[in-house]
């Protein structure tokens, strides 16, 4: 079985709740008596239940899920830090996974996304609280790259708890223009950002014939004459992490609509801002082309995608097309921003 990421809901609310509960019951009776574990289940009356839904509704909040076959499996939770420490910290005020779950990399998943939501909120840095006496969370943490900052405080039951920080300014990257050079890195990143974003909407067997030396042929295509895209890659440390294809539009839109072909980053790179710089860059190069605006297609059920451009100032125009895609249907939404309106912003 394979889980999904995603934004949590309303209609999440008793999901996380129970797996919250549950989580607590199991994974912290080392630590606290039975008779407060037992009073977690407070979390399940439907008042709590209700205020729960809705502050998941607020479009403000920053809770995600994983999932699998329709059952939460995990959560977390992000905010500005609750510690005093200036807008430059936000905090992960929760991260839990339902302990039959465990040891199936969700937990490394979501405090990976959680990281890249708090980078995309505009954090420098994050913090965390857990117990001291828990040695697997800790070390969970740990190999994640946060750190102990010598703060302990008193949980109401007593127990103590340690914060943990951690940095979350990325090593600096560059956006240069693709050569054929690039074709089979390009390749890697392709692959990889399709089989991770595309996995609960597309087949498995059609991303798995997805191979490195399939995605090669199709990328020396598109960067070789006389129809060659034009393309921007991401590289970091000399590693290419992340690419965007951009030129005239492929629907017959006239002369001033330009088009974003394509916008991969390599799973491993999400959060650290080379999607926003990349995007950034084709949309300049576009400008300078002359397009007054630029249209991209996105599938209709990748969310995250969808969020991201909204919030870079893309909307849906109400086209939609539907593709096959190994025996399957889907949609594409299209989207369209004005470049001379972002120019002037």
């Amino acid at each position: 079985m394979t889980f999904t990421i995603r934004r949590a809901t309303p209609a999440d609310a008793r999901g996380i709740a129970e797996m919250h509960v549950r989580t607590w019951q199991i994974a912290y009776r080392d630590y606290f008596s039975p008779e407060y574990l037992a009073r977690q289940e407070v979390f399940l009356e439907e008042d709590r239940l209700r205020r729960r839904a809705e502050a998941l509704a607020d479009p403000s909040q920053s809770t995600i899920v994983a999932e699998e076959d329709g059952r939460v499996v995990g959560f977390a939770a992000c905010l500005a830090n609750r510690d005093e420490l200036g807008d430059e910290a936000g905090e992960l005020g929760a991260i839990y996974v339902d302990p039959r779950y465990w040891d199936r990399g969700i937990g490394t998943k979501l405090i990976k996304e959680a990281e890249g939501l708090l980078i995309e909120a505009g954090y420098k840095r994050a913090i965390l609280w857990t117990i001291g006496a828990n040695q697997r969370s800790r070390s969970f943490y740990e190999n994640r790259g946060w750190r102990f900052d010598g703060t302990v405080k008193a949980h109401p039951a007593g127990v103590e708890l340690v914060r943990y920080a951690k940095s979350l300014d990325a090593p600096a990257f560059m956006i240069r223009a693709a050569t054929i050079e690039d074709a089979r890195a390009i390749a890697e990143v392709h692959m990889l950002a399709r089989q991770a974003a595309y996995a609960h909407f597309f087949p498995g067997d059609y991303l798995r014939g997805l191979t490195l030396d399939y995605c090669e042929g199709l990328w020396r295509e598109r960067l070789s004459p006389p129809d060659a895209w034009l393309i921007r890659v991401a590289l970091q440390d000399q590693r290419l992490l992340g690419i965007g294809g951009y030129g005239r539009n492929q629907q017959g839109l006239g002369d001033e609509v330009g088009e974003l072909l394509a916008l991969h980053v390599h799973p491993g790179a999400w959060g650290r801002g080379i999607g926003t710089a990349l995007i950034a860059a084709v949309e300049g190069e576009l400008g300078r082309l002359g397009f007054k605006d630029a249209v991209l297609w996105v599938y209709e059920e990748n969310t995250r995608a969808r969020r991201f451009y909204e919030s870079r100032g893309w909307q849906p125009e109400g086209t939609r097309d539907l593709a096959e895609r190994g025996g399957a249907e889907v949609v594409q939404v299209r989207y369209v921003k004005d470049l001379e309106t972002s120019v002037r912003e």
